[in-house]
C-alpha cells in the first residue's frame, strides 16, 4: 500500500512514452505470524506515462530471484577468466543463466510496458546488482532492442526536481601512486578500525591506464564542453590523496574517479563483520598501500563510503566512478544497495556512473571515452551516453571476432537524476 501511494504522486512526472516499473519484496500476511509460513514474494509495479494506475506483476518466490542472480552474475564474472578452448562453454551457460533470469524478472513486464522508449528501474534487494540491459535476447541483448533503462533510488527520484547548473569544471582523479609496501594485519585504517582482517590485507597494485584515462577525460572537457563551464583538474600519481579530493570535489560539476574500489563482503576472514556497512567498500587512494605507517587520525589513503557519505557534494551534477565493484554493497530489502552507491546519493550527488563487476584498466578507458563523447559531445543524458557506449563496445568486439560477455561491455550503469 505504502508504494502504491508512492507511485501515486509520481504517476504525473513520468515523461511522454516512458515508464517505470518499481520492484517490491513482500512477506504475505500470515508469515508475519510465528508459525512458519510462505517465503518472501517478488512483484513488480509498472506504471506508463498516461496509465490511470500501475499494473502490478507478479514474479515469484524472492529466494528464486536471488539465486537466478546469483547464477547469472557467477557466470559474467567468471566469463573474464575463460581460456579459449572454454569460450564456446562458457558462452552457453552464461547466456542458459541470463536467458533464466530474464523470463523471471523482466519478459513478464512486456505488456504493461508497450510503446515506452525509456523505462526508470527501481530495483529491490539482489536486483540492484543487475544490469537488465546486459541480459540475452535472441540473437543479441536487451540493451539493443530494448528502451532505455535508468536506475532510481526511489520512485520519488522522479518527482525531484534537478539541481541548479554549477559552473565549477571537471575534478578528475586517477592512477594512484598507492606506494610499494604489502600492508601488516595490523594496520587496517587509521585509529586501527579495520572491520575485518581482508580489509587489513587489501593491497592495490597501479592502473597506468587509469591516468591515462582522466588525461582523455580533461581533454574532451576542454574539447567539447567549452566556455562557461569551468576548469578541468586531474590529481594524478601522489597528488591523488585522499585529502586533496575531500578539498576539491566540493562544488564541481562532475567528478570522474578513476582508481581501485573495494568492496568487502558481510563475512570475512575475520568472521562476521559487526556495526556500518558503509565501512566495507570505498575507493583506494595515494598511499593506500603505506597506510600501516599512517598516524591516528591522519588520511590512511582508503576512502570508506562513510567518510563520503560525510562530505558535501551537494550540486554535484554526475560522479563517475570508473572502478571495479563501485555499485555493489550491502543488499537489504527495502533499503537499497548500501555502498559507495549510497554513500555518493547521501552526499548530494545527482546521477552516478558506477560498475557492477571487475572492470578492465585499458577497456575502462576505452569505454569513458565513448561514454563522454556521446554525454557531452552529443548531448546525450548519463543513461543514453552510457548506452551508447556500452554498445559501441559491444560492435567493436563483434567485428573483432572477440568475446561479447557483458563482463566487456556491460559493467557500467546509470543511477540517479535522469535528466
Amino acid at each position: 500500500a505504502e508504494r502504491l501511494a508512492g507511485l501515486g504522486e509520481v504517476m504525473a512526472r513520468l515523461p511522454a512514452r516512458s515508464a517505470l516499473v518499481a520492484y517490491a519484496v513482500y512477506a504475505p500476511a500470515h508469515a508475519r505470524s510465528r508459525l512458519p509460513g510462505p517465503p518472501a514474494r517478488l512483484l513488480a509495479f509498472a506504471l506508463r506515462a498516461g496509465d490511470p494506475a500501475p499494473q502490478v506483476v507478479p514474479l515469484g518466490p524472492a529466494g528464486e530471484v536471488d539465486t537466478l542472480v546469483a547464477r547469472w552474475l557467477a557466470r559474467v564474472r567468471g566469463s573474464a577468466r575463460a581460456a579459449p578452448w572454454e569460450e564456446a562453454e562458457v558462452q552457453s551457460a552464461l547466456r542458459r543463466a541470463g536467458e533464466a533470469l530474464r523470463q523471471r524478472v523482466w519478459d513478464a513486464l512486456g505488456p504493461a510496458l508497450a510503446g515506452a522508449e525509456r523505462v526508470f528501474v527501481v530495483p529491490e534487494g539482489s536486483l540492484h546488482l543487475v544490469h537488465l540491459g546486459a541480459l540475452p535476447l535472441e540473437g543479441g541483448y536487451c540493451a539493443e532492442r530494448g528502451p532505455l533503462l535508468h536506475c532510481l533510488s526511489a520512485e520519488r527520484d522522479l518527482a525531484r526536481a534537478p539541481g541548479p547548473a554549477r559552473p565549477g569544471g571537471l575534478l578528475a582523479l586517477g592512477g594512484p601512486d598507492y606506494g610499494e609496501g604489502a600492508t601488516g594485519a595490523a594496520a587496517a585504517s587509521r585509529a586501527g578500525e579495520a572491520p575485518c582482517a581482508d580489509l587489513a590485507a587489501l593491497r592495490f597494485d597501479p592502473l597506468p591506464g587509469a591516468e591515462r584515462e582522466i588525461r582523455d577525460v580533461a581533454g574532451l572537457w576542454e574539447r567539447l564542453e567549452p566556455g562557461g563551464r569551468g576548469e578541468a583538474r586531474t590529481l594524478a600519481g601522489a597528488l591523488a590523496t585522499e585529502e586533496a579530493l575531500k578539498r576539491g570535489a566540493s562544488g564541481r560539476r562532475v567528478l570522474h574517479l578513476a582508481t581501485h574500489g573495494f568492496f568487502l563482503e558481510d563475512r570475512c576472514a575475520a568472521g562476521p563483520v559487526p556495526g556500518n556497512p558503509l565501512a566495507l567498500s570505498g575507493l583506494a587512494l595515494a598511499g593506500a598501500n603505506r597506510r600501516a605507517g599512517a598516524r591516528p587520525q591522519a588520511e590512511d589513503g582508503l576512502l570508506s563510503a562513510e567518510e563520503v557519505a560525510a562530505l558535501d557534494l551537494t550540486g554535484v551534477e554526475c560522479a563517475v566512478l570508473s572502478a571495479c565493484d563501485t555499485g555493489v554493497g550491502e543488499v537489504r530489502a527495502g533499503e537499497g544497495v548500501f555502498g559507495l552507491r549510497r554513500a555518493f546519493q547521501v552526499a548530494g550527488v545527482g546521477t552516478l556512473l558506477m560498475s557492477l563487476w571487475p572492470v578492465e584498466d585499458e577497456a575502462a578507458r576505452d569505454w569513458m571515452k565513448a561514454f563522454y563523447r556521446a554525454r557531452w559531445g552529443r548531448g546525450r543524458d548519463v543513461a543514453a551516453a552510457a548506452r551508447e557506449a556500452e554498445l559501441q563496445v559491444l560492435r567493436d568486439r563483434r567485428r573483432r571476432g572477440a568475446p561479447t560477455s557483458p563482463i566487456h561491455w556491460a559493467g557500467f550503469v546509470a543511477s540517479g537524476e535522469w535528466r
